[in-house]
């Protein structure tokens, strides 16, 4: 029997890691605020008491997102740290990893408790990351930064705030993102799709085949089952779906990193279509793992970068995180001809404005155009299909560009 709806207005209390926390739902968004205080008999009291008082407030349209009338705030509090709460719980129900949460946004709330002073201003937002900057690296600085960007676009669009104070903050220069490095030109992928084969980890050469010829995330690639494969004429993989870690440690299937924009078909090139007939099972079911573990169960991506470690180092290759295979592949394609817009549409970005600063490089070097050869009856095609006639480029969502990837 289906589980009965909580009434509109209704407030819910329930304990994560033995501490309390409050959720309910207001002008279609729901709002989560962790009570800080430990489940136990005398607290839960205190907490119905709360919650009570937030179903009047629902009930009268004058509920307060952020808690602050609730919880109270200090001495000069602007609601800072509820409103990155409620921002941080929008992300949990989106389709952020439990990773990043982890590893970004704690971290950067920890940040801005300790500051516990105004953040309305660019002056105080400066002071605020220049305090940062003396404690870490600018890299990590920009992280937060792209953070606190987004933060306050949301808090804007929620009609929290008028302006963002980190909006005109410029990234520190000099940082290196992790992305970035040198992408694996096709020397190494040979000599690594060889140590492959023929060095004790055959059983992973699809997978890392598919990783540089698809240029899709580790976890879409760990998702992909049978029924996105389709094997006909054109050989189409349709990327939807993706595996990570879920807060408690399990593994979550859920949309990709960008969400249905992030779903995208990609025309694979004859060597990889017949990788994947060669692999496929006399009876596939729709449901299975085209890339599944020695055991049938999805790969783990920690084994997965220990195999990766291994192989790179016999085959006499510099160490490059796995996510390389990414970079890789959108480095070649833009080589090989394809516009922004379609590799864009190949790794599943939700805009082209990630390839200008991160996968936009290039293994060589650049070849300069000349001045005055063809220059002379040259015509322009454009770049929207529709006009550009059988000269036109392939639609955006599909990839057909990569027919020189891991040869």
């Amino acid at each position: 029997m289906a589980r009965p709806r909580a009434p509109k207005g209704r407030v819910s209390l329930y304990a994560r890691n033995g501490y309390l926390s409050i959720s309910c739902t207001y002008s279609g968004h729901r709002h989560r605020r962790a009570l800080r205080r430990p489940d136990d008999p005398i607290n839960r009291a205190k907490a119905r008491e709360l919650a009570a008082q937030i179903e009047i407030d629902l009930a009268l349209g004058q509920f307060d997102p952020t808690f602050e009338k609730y919880l109270g705030g200090g001495p000069n509090s602007t609601a800072l740290i509820p409103l990155y709460d409620a921002w941080v719980a929008e992300l949990r129900d989106r389709n952020i990893s439990a990773h990043t949460l982890r590893q970004l946004h704690l971290p950067l709330r920890g940040h801005l408790e300790r500051w516990g002073r105004p953040l309305d201003t660019v002056e105080q937002a400066s002071r605020f990351l220049g305090q940062l900057r003396s404690r870490m690296a600018a890299l990590t600085l920009n992280r937060y930064l792209k953070a606190l960007k987004d933060f306050g676009q949301w808090a804007i669009e929620q009609g929290y705030r008028e302006t963002s104070p980190f909006a005109k903050i410029r990234p520190w220069p000099g940082a290196v993102s992790r992305a970035k490095g040198k992408v694996f030109d096709a020397e190494e992928i040979a000599a690594i799709l060889q140590e492959f084969r023929t060095g004790g980890y055959a059983y992973y050469h699809d997978f890392a085949l598919f990783l540089f010829e698809s240029g899709c995330r580790i976890g879409e690639a760990i998702a992909l089952r049978w029924e996105h494969v389709h094997l006909g004429e054109p050989p189409i993989v349709t990327i939807a779906e993706t595996l990570s870690r879920s807060p408690t440690g399990g593994r979550v299937r859920k949309a990709p990193k960008t969400g249905e924009r992030g779903v995208r078909q990609l025309i694979i090139t004859p060597q990889l279509a017949q990788c994947l007939l060669e692999r496929r099972p006399a009876y596939a079911h729709p449901s299975r793992l085209v890339f599944p573990g020695p055991q049938g169960k999805p790969l783990q991506q920690a084994g997965w970068r220990r195999i990766w470690v291994k192989v790179l180092d016999s085959a006499g290759i510099d160490y490059r995180k796995p996510g390389l295979t990414r970079h890789t592949a959108a480095t070649r394609a833009l080589a090989r001809g394809m516009t922004i817009t379609e590799v864009a549409s190949m790794l599943g970005h939700s805009s082209p404005q990630m390839l200008f600063g991160t996968y936009g490089r290039l293994s060589g070097p650049v070849q300069t155009p000349s001045a005055t050869d063809g220059a002379r009856g040259a015509k322009l095609v454009a770049l929207n299909p529709s006009q550009a006639g059988n000269t036109a480029a392939p639609a955006p969502n599909v990839q057909n560009s990569q027919q020189d990837k891991a040869q």
